[in-house]
């Protein structure tokens, strides 16, 4: 039930979730040998579902993240928040360019 475009999202999802090690996968083996593999990415389709929503109403994060994982994701968000302005630059008259760091983050796409 629901939105079609919705649902397929939430399947790619789950899918995407049963090929990553964690207790998704784990759910997701348990249900394949039982039931076949397509039910068994719909049963994970609706288990990432609520997962989103108690997360979400509750405020919570994922217990199972991997801090690697969201120690990069992190950066990459810092990175991305502190983007030059380089139309600001020429205007303020600054004739030098900026350096490679700074260049690589702000035309960076995450």
């Amino acid at each position: 039930m629901g939105r079609s475009h919705a649902r397929a999202m939430l399947v790619e999802a789950a899918w995407a979730a049963a090929k990553a090690p964690g207790p998704l996968h784990a759910f997701f083996v348990r249900i394949r040998a039982r039931r076949g593999h397509q039910i068994a990415a719909v049963a994970v389709a609706r288990k990432l579902t609520v997962l989103c929503w108690h997360l979400l109403t509750k405020g919570e994060d994922y217990l199972w993240a991997r801090p690697a994982l969201v120690a990069n994701k992190t950066r990459a968000m810092q990175l991305q928040d502190f983007k030059p302005d380089i139309r600001n630059r020429k205007a303020a008259g600054v004739d030098q360019p900026m350096p490679t760091t700074l260049r690589r983050c702000a035309t960076a796409r995450y």
